[in-house]
């Protein structure tokens, strides 16, 4: 017995199909997971970066300060302490 194009053409369309079928049952739901753990993996990545940023300003912001003479170091925390009492509604005695 021999094989007509039509029953190669027929097996080749059953291969594909049964092929189809084991990549969406098998790999697909494979490929979301990794997809999911990829998203996570760049928002931690982005928040590290974040982070990383603020430590670099808060250490130029130290810098500039340390800078300043003592009485603009004075001057400048008792400034930033007004501003966080107000903000935290707390009334600081005056002398």
């Amino acid at each position: 017995m021999s094989l007509t194009t039509t029953d190669l053409q027929q097996i080749r369309v059953l291969v594909r199909e049964e092929m189809d079928s084991i990549i969406s049952s098998r790999i697909d739901p494979r490929f979301d997971t990794l997809e999911g753990h990829l998203e996570a993996l760049e928002n931690d990545i982005k928040e590290i970066y974040e982070m990383i940023s603020g430590l670099q300003k808060l250490t130029r912001q130290v810098a500039h300060f340390e800078k300043y003479d003592l009485e603009q170091k004075i001057l400048t925390s008792y400034k930033e302490l007004l501003s966080l009492a107000k903000e935290a509604g707390v009334t600081l005695p005056r002398t």
